[in-house]
């Protein structure tokens, strides 16, 4: 699998980014907030957010070329959004406790495995306020749709898991690289065995980079003791 796919040194032109911003993300970051964007790309979500007055933005991602892309659009653009590079899941160097909301957004779903996804909430926990809140904001399973059933079916005798695939891509580049589609069930433990509860559950509709619409979760969920 490592020759799948290295985000480190992935080409940030490719990075794929087909969600946007949600409103329930928007409604929790008031005046005050201080929010990290953990797998944040060329800084997206974190320049739309730091447009808020009031707010702390910073977003994390592994890839260097990519921090330095978001960084020049947030000095371009004179917005106080900071940005680092490291992963997220071996931690981020940022202060434990510090944070009022953390955000994945179609970010666990590129990580290989359990242990990566486990590793980088447990990094979440560390670096969010007592009672915080994970906005998370990723793919579902559709095993109803054809294509990700062939995909899911070809994943699972590759991967040895449900909802873990190959994508390609041809823009701007060739690239092929791991994505995972979560279960409810799955989704739903994983947080609970990081010691998050569940406050907003919600199905949404998504597009993914290929122009797909399947369903997504919203799920905004508290740091607990």
């Amino acid at each position: 699998m490592d020759a799948l796919l290295n985000w480190a040194t992935f080409d940030a032109r490719a990075i794929p980014s087909s969600l946007r911003v949600p409103p329930e993300l928007c409604a929790i970051s008031r005046p005050g907030a201080r929010i990290v964007d953990l797998g944040c790309g060329i800084g997206n979500l974190c320049l739309e957010l730091a447009s808020s007055a009031g707010v702390e933005v910073s977003g994390i991602d592994v890839n260097s070329q990519a921090i330095e892309i978001a960084a020049a659009r947030a000095e371009l653009l004179g917005l106080p959004a900071m940005f680092g590079c490291a992963d997220v899941g071996r931690g981020t160097g940022l202060e434990p406790n510090h944070f009022s909301v953390s955000v994945m957004q179609a970010f666990l779903s590129v990580l290989r495995d359990r242990a990566e996804r486990a590793a980088a909430l447990r990094e979440a926990y560390r670096i969010l306020q007592p009672r915080g809140l994970l906005f998370f904001h990723d793919f579902a399973q559709a095993w109803h749709h054809p294509l990700y059933r062939k995909r899911y079916l070809s994943g699972l005798r590759e991967f040895a898991e449900a909802g873990t695939f190959r994508v390609n891509l041809e823009s701007p580049a060739p690239v092929e690289y791991v994505a995972h589609h979560f279960s409810e069930r799955e989704i739903v433990a994983l947080l609970s065995r990081e010691r998050f509860r569940i406050v907003r559950f919600k199905y949404t509709r998504v597009q993914t980079q290929s122009g797909n619409r399947i369903y997504g979760f919203i799920i905004i969920a508290r740091k607990m003791p």
